[in-house]
């Protein structure tokens, strides 16, 4: 068999691409397989999973990677916050949603917010919006927002029981939930960061779990809510040992005087006297846990070395005498009580029957001071020993009441008042200056402070007029004049502030003016008669009244029209009709508004409508105390066109009054109603009641154009 001949160099390249190729097609064959066996996969999970948690089998075939299968589970959200609770929570939903490793932190990110998404974006972007698997996700996330030094055992072995036990369990069970502990040093943790004594008592029951000893605890804190710590300076006695110690043997002297060098913390052991029947002093004895537990197992008692038994603890009852221990060199002369000397001051009160009244006579001065920025009526009384304060107003102004015994106060007509409760230095001021007394609280009638004599005669020499209310006295180097205020003997008060003058107490008076021959007879008020009042008018006036009576005459009719000088009320372009709900009114208003649109109606200024428009209407009182029906036209006078033409100056209408030589100060009565709307605009004035839909004929009050058309 002859060999080959050779091949050139053309040929090996040839082959070489040609074996290059087929290399090239294989691989991506293999690599089509490859990705249709992991679709085939990927579909077979999808269908199972939807299998399992959609309802009939349905709705495979749009199903979405990343849609969370439990719906009713809302994914926590983040904000840059307690990021460690939300790691948690969101391991929680992972777990029980299944959700794939490769879709975690996908979801994570569509539920932040603030500055966590702030960081998510410029994270990503470091990573070229390459999500990373979660777990590195959630090492970046913790670097950058949890805190800078953590050390949660640390923070946990802090804890220490210093308030409530309650706060103290829920600070260790926030500490423990960044730690993994096994239980039983839990549990030491919990007791050695509780108070000496309330873990000396938990220990005792041998707790299983911190929540047994977190009860223990609990039940300790509730039989001991305030435990004594504070050193006393009071000793302990026991009914069998007396106040004073009993004298000691020569021997028991030099055996106590041996000991005396123990320790502190050693229990000094004295010698059993065998004559003696007392039972011995109980000590405080502490014990380790591990005493504790052998005492336990043992059955001996915590205060003695004997067996616990039934009704033993009896043994250790005893009482307790508290004994206060005074210095030679103090003294123990009783304290006396301060009532007694206090009240000197205050010895056969009396009060004037004017202050006791409140009846506003005889010129008496009253005056008004301060006290915190409160008003206070004084009355200036030299007819009252004392100072007086009104019960309710030391109440009012938060005054300390000191509590005395029952002290009587004479009033005028020898009446006896009885005082319980007396003021120290209440302070008031007068002119700028503050003045401080001592006052008897009692309930006045007239003033809020009576200032007595002996008020008065701390102010040295008075100048007093009592027919000009003028008071003069110098005190600490300055001239204080004080000027009364004249109380009027007649309040006239409008039907408004009725009511609230009858809240505040106020003492009213019926008053009737009637004609000489009138019956009326009331026995309860006063009557006062009066005598027919003479016209002082002229006769050439009233003669000239007589001859133009229809202009005082209440008008029953329309005017007239005026063409060109009839309100018109132009609205813009593409204004429609608007129709407003009338507001509410109670039932008093509504007669009221049923009364004035009748009113209007037997004057025929208003007439039944039926336009589109409506606007509401209000009420507002006049000074008389009446009430005046107005109409809200607002929306309307936002569609309506403006004037331009100003208003003329008074300057120019000054100007005009040349030549005049008679002027009147008669008002025109409802000025606005002698001018009519034009014919056409009146629906535009349409107004709505609870009763009915009306419009005016005349130009009503409140229209954006109306001065104008009035001025001219």
């Amino acid at each position: 068999m002859t060999p080959p001949p050779p091949r050139t160099v053309d040929e090996l390249e040839r082959l070489f691409e040609e074996r290059l190729t087929q290399m090239q097609i294989q691989r991506n064959t293999d690599m089509e397989e490859i990705r249709t066996m992991l679709r085939a996969q990927a579909d077979h999970s999808s269908q199972d999973s939807n299998g399992r948690h959609s309802s009939g089998g349905h709705g495979a075939g749009n199903h979405n990677l990343y849609s969370t299968r439990i719906s009713k589970v809302e994914f926590p959200r983040f904000n840059g916050k307690n990021v460690r609770e939300w790691l948690y929570k969101c391991d929680q939903f992972f777990l029980l949603d299944e959700t794939p490793a490769a879709s975690q932190v996908r979801l994570a990110s569509i539920h932040l917010d603030g500055l966590a998404l702030q960081w998510h974006l410029n994270y990503m972007r470091q990573k070229f919006d390459v999500y990373p698997p979660w777990q590195q996700y959630v090492n970046d996330v913790t670097t950058r927002f949890g805190e800078a030094y953590e050390d949660p055992l640390s923070s946990l072995l802090l804890i220490k029981h210093t308030c409530k036990i309650q706060e103290y369990i829920d600070q260790f069970e926030l500490a423990l939930t960044q730690v993994n502990l096994i239980p039983e040093h839990s549990l030491s943790i919990f007791l050695a960061g509780l108070e000496h004594n309330t873990q000396m008592h938990v220990r005792m029951f041998n707790p299983s779990s911190i929540a047994h000893a977190a009860n223990l605890a609990k039940l300790h804190e509730a039989a001991n809510p305030n435990p004594s710590r504070n050193p006393s300076r009071f000793h302990n006695f026991t009914k069998n040992h007396g106040l004073l110690p009993k004298p000691l043997s020569p021997s028991a002297s030099s055996t106590l005087s041996s000991s005396a060098t123990v320790s502190p913390n050693e229990t000094r052991a004295v010698p059993p006297n065998p004559t003696s029947k007392t039972t011995p002093l109980r000590t405080n004895r502490t014990f380790s846990a591990v005493e504790m537990a052998e005492r336990r197992a043992k059955g001996l008692c915590m205060f003695c070395d004997e067996l616990f038994t039934p009704g033993h603890q009896f043994k250790h009852k005893r009482s307790q005498l508290m004994v206060l221990e005074l210095d030679e060199d103090e003294s123990t002369e009783d304290i006396p009580v301060p009532e007694s000397e206090s009240l000197h001051d205050f010895e056969n009160p009396q009060l004037s029957l004017q202050a006791l009244t409140g009846i506003a006579n005889y010129h008496t001065m009253r005056v008004t001071g301060l006290h915190d920025k409160r008003l206070l009526h004084i009355l200036l009384d030299s007819g009252s020993t004392h100072n007086f304060l009104d019960l309710e107003v030391a109440k009012s102004l938060g005054c300390k009441l000191e509590v005395i015994s029952p002290l009587t106060v004479t009033g005028g007509g020898r009446h006896q008042l009885q005082a319980a409760f007396i003021c120290r230095s209440l302070k008031w001021k007068l002119q700028q200056t503050q003045f401080t007394a001592d006052v008897i609280v009692l309930p006045l009638v007239c003033c809020d402070l009576i200032l007595g004599i002996q008020w008065l005669r701390s102010l040295g020499p008075i100048l007093w007029d009592f027919d000009k209310l003028h008071m003069e006295f110098h005190l600490q180097g300055r001239k204080f004049v004080l000027r009364g205020a004249k109380v009027p003997s007649l309040k006239l008060i409008d039907n408004k502030s009725f009511a609230h003058v009858v809240k505040k107490g106020a003492e009213l008076c019926f008053l009737t003016i009637n004609n000489e021959n009138s019956s009326l007879r009331l026995p309860t008020c006063h009557v006062m008669s009066s005598s027919e009042i003479n016209s002082d008018i002229p006769p050439p006036i009233i003669d000239l009244l007589n001859t133009y009576a229809e202009i005082f005459e209440e008008p029953s009719h329309l005017p007239p029209t005026r063409p060109g000088f009839d309100h018109k009320i132009p609205l813009k372009e593409g204004v429609e009709p608007f129709n407003l709900r009338p507001y509410r009114f109670s039932s008093v208003q509504k007669t009221v508004i049923d009364k004035l649109v009748q009113d209007m109606l037997d004057q025929g200024i208003v007439q039944h409508s039926t336009s589109l428009f409506a606007s509401p209407t209000i009420l507002v009182r006049k000074k008389d105390g009446s009430w005046r029906l107005c109409v809200d036209f607002r929306r309307l006078n936002e569609l309506t066109i403006k004037d331009r033409f100003p208003i003329p100056l008074i300057e120019d209408l000054m100007d005009e009054l040349n030549g005049s030589v008679v002027f009147s100060k008669l008002d025109m009565r409802s000025g606005y109603h002698q001018l009519r709307m034009a014919q056409g605009d009146e629906h535009k004035t349409a107004f709505k009641t609870h009763s009915g839909h009306y419009e005016y004929l005349v130009m009503p009050f409140g229209l954006t154009n109306a001065p104008a058309s009035f001025q001219l």
